[in-house]
């Protein structure tokens, strides 16, 4: 019986709280560990002068079976507004609008896409059916097979044309990736087209970090905590806790559930890791991610969710997401909401340079695509994160195989992540639901 066993879940982040969650829903008595004084990771929302800001994720599409039944679960479905799914591509210095609710038909009528280059596409749709199931939120391990060149290289190889890459593949791509595909594992467009190409978008009311709040309801977490070591003993676990002032403590568990990004569980317990698995947490590539949302005094013309930028266009600017249209919360009555999100390099490149800095130069970039922009903003707000988001070139998939059939399923100490798959709220808890049964198959091992 798992009644009051005892469970130390690492990291209040949505993978580690979901995981939480589920393991309280079966008997055991999880407490969950954070270092920072909120939770939700990476989830974070602030409010500012009546707008409410995302600083890392934001929206929910249907491709979310189990976030959203989550959300469901808990109550917090009336909290969630869908979004309209209007999409906008930047083109010779004009915006020409997709309406995403008839995606192939907006696709078919791309100015820059001629008859031909649109047939190519079609070259795709094989090797997207072929993987379809293998695509998924808790081990993109299952689709290596597909892991072995770039978007770019795909493309090539199948005789998809350039045109058809560079203006419908490489933009879909960088939306959600920040990455080029002469770069980015072909594996990773192909989840995209799994699990977002879809006419429904949602986002909470009042911000993302909704979600981690209302499930800190039902666990008990312990903030601004530290983990510093994690081991395991004969009949459970030992982990080494540090607080603000450096105090360390030792905490005992019958297990323990890390449920945070790669580097934080090389740190804690890669030395127990076969040497496998500690090489690709090492060469596994965290994107600094830094995001910059301008708030107006009034909001642009363009009525589109989303503005993509290809590559031709505004080479450091990657997407425009006008936030404002999340629901009616998100800003005052007319004012605006805008987020920009740079090319991988510009991130890169502005991660820890004075906000002043990063605040002229996003403004100096997206002004290039909405020119009244420079005129109406009032604020700007910087938000940046060490660990962004993982960056996918080929092999890694193939590697993150590897580094499962390492595992040791009656281990007390169960690890599961963003780097099981893409980094996304869908991932975190789709990998927390499975860390939570990897806890569970655990424990009848034992």
């Amino acid at each position: 019986m798992a009644a009051g066993k005892k469970v130390i879940v690492f990291g209040a982040g949505v993978c580690g709280m979901t995981a939480a969650y589920r393991l309280k829903q079966a008997g055991f008595d999880p407490l969950v560990l954070e270092s920072r004084d909120y939770p939700g990771g990476r989830t974070r929302s602030i409010s500012k002068d009546g707008f409410i800001i995302d600083e890392g994720a934001s929206i929910f599409p249907a491709g979310y079976v189990e976030a959203l039944a989550l959300v469901k679960e808990l109550g917090l479905t009336d909290q969630l507004n869908r979004i309209p799914t209007k999409f906008a591509m930047f083109q010779n210095g004009k915006l020409f609008n997709l309406d995403m609710t008839t995606p192939l038909r907006t696709a078919w009528s791309l100015p820059s896409v001629g008859f031909w280059d649109k047939l190519s596409l079609l070259r795709i749709v094989p090797t997207l059916l072929r993987h379809w199931n293998n695509l998924t939120f808790s081990d993109l391990s299952a689709a290596a097979e597909t892991d072995i060149e770039t978007l770019k290289q795909f493309c090539q190889r199948k005789g998809i044309s350039d045109n058809a890459y560079e203006f419908v593949l490489n933009p879909i791509l960088k939306c959600l990736g920040s990455d080029e595909g002469d770069h980015a594992s072909v594996t990773h467009l192909l989840w995209i087209m799994r699990h977002f190409m879809t006419t429904k978008l949602y986002a909470f009311y009042g911000g993302f970090n909704t979600l981690a709040k209302e499930i800190a309801k039902h666990v008990d977490v312990r903030y601004d905590t530290r983990v510093v070591n994690v081991s395991e003993t004969a009949d459970g676990v030992e982990v080494v806790v540090s607080d603000a002032a450096g105090r360390q403590e030792q905490l005992k568990a019958d297990y323990c559930a890390i449920g945070t990004h790669g580097p934080d569980l090389n740190a804690v317990y890669g030395d127990k890791l076969t040497a496998t698995q500690r090489q690709f947490l090492t060469d596994m590539i965290y994107t600094p991610s830094t995001l910059v949302t301008f708030m107006t005094e009034v909001r642009p013309e363009s009525d589109a969710l989303v503005i993509a930028v290809p590559k031709t266009e505004v080479p450091d600017l990657c997407v425009l997401v006008q936030n404002h249209y999340y629901a009616p919360t998100r800003a005052p009555d007319n004012k605006g909401l805008i987020t920009f999100t740079g090319m991988l390099d510009w991130q890169k490149k502005m991660y820890g340079q004075p906000h002043e800095i990063i605040k002229k130069d996003a403004l100096r970039l997206a002004s290039q695509v909405l020119p009244v922009l420079d005129q109406i903003v009032e604020d700007i707000h910087v938000n940046a994160w060490e660990y962004g988001y993982t960056i996918t070139v080929p092999g890694h998939f193939k590697k993150l195989a590897q580094f499962n059939a390492d595992r040791v399923a009656n281990s007390r100490v169960q690890y599961s992540g963003d780097y099981m798959s893409i980094s996304t709220v869908g991932t975190a808890v789709s990998t927390g639901n499975d860390l939570a049964r990897r806890i569970q198959t655990s424990h009848r091992l034992n």
